[in-house]
């Protein structure tokens, strides 16, 4: 008996064995690049190109491809980046050499995440200027809906650039340079230089930024950061702005070099603005910190010399910007 039913039992096997079977292929979401629909395995072979070509291997020549969830871009200089559809998917992007996003954005309204990295110091430029009813914002992850999810990494090599302003005269426009839902990330060797410019504004430190994260900001990288928000206001009455503004914590682990410079209203002291809000935990045993926050400024490295020494009258060492006498 046991081996009349080990023989059925292998017996079903066998017949199971020789079904047909069906594949299932993973999904990832459609991505608009420069206003041409990408799917998995399509790419644009040119900056001009009107509609997109397939191929499930790298092609020869191309300034996007779309494979597996990861966007490569080799020499791109167009219009925006956004994920489509309704469920939220990871977006990672790669860049070889230079490339440049103009008068638009690196976004995903729906929630998912966007990583930006490269092997080889490949760069991203984003740009845009509006009077619109929307915020200027560089790289999104869920600004508008009602999403909760969506984290910005940028990490590698990667060098990103942004530049956002918001000429608006409501008095309360908003520019960011990466906004997220979540968390924001600089990590390995990333670099990042933004500007971020409110000139009509005339309140609103939560409206000029540079990195804005509605829970944390984590930087641990040895490339350089820099961050110019001081364009937040028509005089120095009005506006003020922050650098760096999580709703959480601000993590600076390690920079090679940061540069952060912002807005305060002269007539009122409560309207300070910041380098960060809330402050950020650096450790002044390990790198060099310099907070001037008369002039605005605030610089930091990891390493030493980590002081700021006075000599014949003047202040002196690692990124003084404004001496004092």
């Amino acid at each position: 008996m046991k081996k009349r039913r080990l023989s059925i039992l292998l017996s079903i096997v066998m017949l199971l064995s020789l079904l047909p079977t069906t594949s299932f292929a993973a999904s990832y979401a459609k991505i608009s690049v420069n206003n041409i629909l990408l799917e998995d395995n399509y790419y644009l072979k040119s900056n001009s190109a009107t509609s997109s070509n397939y191929s499930n291997t790298e092609p020869s020549s191309y300034v996007a491809w779309y494979k597996n969830g990861v966007l490569t871009l080799k020499g791109y200089n167009g219009k925006g980046i956004e994920t489509q559809g309704v469920a939220a998917g990871e977006l990672t992007v790669k860049l070889i050499g230079s490339n440049s996003i103009n008068n638009g954005a690196l976004q995903s309204d729906n929630g998912g995440d966007i990583t930006v990295t490269s092997d080889s110091s490949g760069t991203l430029s984003i740009s845009k200027t509006t009077s619109g009813y929307n915020p200027a914002i560089g790289i999104e992850t869920g600004y508008s809906g009602s999403y909760t999810t969506g984290n910005v990494t940028i990490k590698g090599n990667a060098k990103v650039t942004i530049n956002m302003t918001h000429n608006g005269t409501r008095t309360y426009e908003k520019a960011y340079g990466i906004f997220t839902k979540e968390n924001i990330t600089i990590s390995e060797n990333a670099s990042v230089d933004i500007t971020c410019a409110t000139p009509n504004n005339t309140t609103g430190g939560d409206y000029c930024n540079g990195l804005r994260a509605q829970k944390n900001v984590s930087i641990d990288t040895t490339g350089t950061i820099k961050i110019d928000v001081t364009n937040a206001g028509k005089d120095k009455d009005n506006g003020y702005s922050f650098g760096i503004y999580p709703m959480g914590t601000a993590t600076l682990t390690k920079v090679g070099e940061m540069e952060v410079q912002w807005k305060n209203e002269a007539s009122y002291s409560s309207h300070s603005g910041g380098a960060v809000y809330k402050g950020a935990s650096l450790s002044d045993t390990d790198c060099a910190i310099n907070e001037d926050t008369t002039n605005c400024y605030a610089s930091y490295r990891f390493g030493t010399p980590r002081t700021v020494a006075a000599g014949n009258g003047k202040l002196t060492g690692l990124c003084v910007k404004y001496p004092m006498f």
